[in-house]
């Protein structure tokens, strides 16, 4: 899944955005950033960060625009979710 990520963002946005709950799960999660972090290596082009699956729901929610599956593509939003450290 996360190899398919970086690939798509090549053709598109180029940029990845791993959503997780790592502040919470921190054991069981630590394994997805690492894998994150290491295809993210492979792909020097691709922009990452990491959010908050909390915070990336609030911020869809306020900015339904702004979400890939949009038919209106048009996001007036200027700042991402808040991402996690």
């Amino acid at each position: 899944m996360i190899r398919y990520a970086f690939e798509l963002a090549e053709r598109r946005r180029k940029k990845v955005s791993s959503v997780d709950k790592a502040n919470v799960l921190t054991e069981v999660y630590g394994l997805w950033r690492e894998v994150f972090a290491e295809e993210a290596k492979a792909h020097p082009k691709v922009a990452t960060e990491y959010t908050f699956v909390d915070a990336i729901t609030m911020w869809f929610v306020k900015n339904p625009e702004c979400s890939t599956w949009s038919s209106r593509r048009t996001c007036s939003a200027t700042s991402s979710p808040i991402s996690g450290r």
